[in-house]
């Protein structure tokens, strides 16, 4: 859910309150006002969308799965009592999202684009959303399409995001050069540090080292893991010393979630996993622990 969709359905300290009311069962209540049922929809599937959807044995995260259903319980109850509120369909888009379902998140956004009460200003927001579900639901074509059908207002508006959206539609399609070219469009104007730690992810996933490089150094100093991704692609140049530099700083930066990355790529730091200085990083990383992909 991007920025225009969470301000839209009023992402704030609002959802204090409707946790309050919640456990204090006031929002059971059947004269529950419309504003009541739909935080409480929200703040449900806010939660369940910071939730992992599995749990270690792979089955579904129990907890999640009860806070889905809560929350489309109040959803439900929203849109009996606001028939067709733009608001209604794009918390719907979400918690199709969230179940995996796509396809109907792609169409309950395009209703709430179509909605009487959507303001203007949140119709791009709704866009990205709609154009990424089609694209996740495994539709890149249908993506592109209703990206370039409101190209001129994502360009005024969420620039960084819809470039984004579009290359990974075209690299989808395996139309590489274009999709590079809009993902290093993308990176241009990636003024948030975890937006541009995505988009040197993409570069570097479409083999453009040096772009996906620069991206990375635009994610610091606010994002120190960015080292972590910038030694990956020393390493995987073979450029191993200047790789474990790089590393840390990462380390010093990040500790935890450099050690969960090290952790993902293992087998490419197999070759350094017994020096000295690695093993003081990351004691865990020693050449009979490392695990193989």
């Amino acid at each position: 859910m991007n920025d225009s969709t969470r301000r839209l359905l009023g992402y704030g300290g609002a959802g204090v309150l409707v946790a309050a009311l919640v456990w204090g069962g006031f929002v059971r209540k059947p004269d529950a006002s419309p504003g009541t049922l739909l935080e409480s929809a929200r703040l449900h599937l806010q939660l369940a969308g910071g939730m992992p959807a599995k749990d270690r044995q792979g089955r579904p995260l129990a907890a999640r799965v009860q806070l889905l259903e809560q929350g489309e319980d109040f959803l439900a109850r929203f849109e009996r009592s606001e028939p067709g509120a733009a608001d209604g369909h794009l918390l719907r888009g979400y918690l199709n999202h969230l179940r995996g379902d796509h396809a109907a998140a792609a169409a309950s956004y395009a209703r709430a684009r179509a909605a009487a009460d959507v303001p203007p200003e949140a119709v791009p927001g709704i866009v990205l959303d709609q154009a990424r579900a089609l694209r996740l639901g495994g539709n890149p074509a249908a993506c592109l399409d209703v990206l370039a059908g409101q190209w001129a207002q994502l360009e005024a508006r969420n620039a960084q995001e819809s470039r984004f959206e579009k290359a990974l539609a075209l690299g989808a399609l395996g139309r590489g050069p274009e999709a590079l070219a809009s993902a290093r469009e993308a990176a241009q104007c990636a003024e948030d540090p975890m937006r541009a730690i995505h988009c040197g992810q993409l570069l570097e996933r479409l083999g453009d080292a040096d772009a996906a490089g620069a991206a990375y150094r635009r994610a610091l100093p606010a994002k120190g893991v960015a080292h972590y991704f910038l030694a990956r692609l020393k390493a995987k140049s073979g450029n191993f010393d200047s790789a474990l530099q790089e590393l840390e700083l990462a380390v010093q930066a990040d500790g935890s979630q450099t050690r969960r990355l090290l952790a993902e790529d293992a087998e490419l730091w197999r070759p350094v996993a017994d020096t000295d200085s690695f093993r003081t990083w990351v004691p865990s990383a020693a050449p009979a622990a490392v695990p193989g992909r």
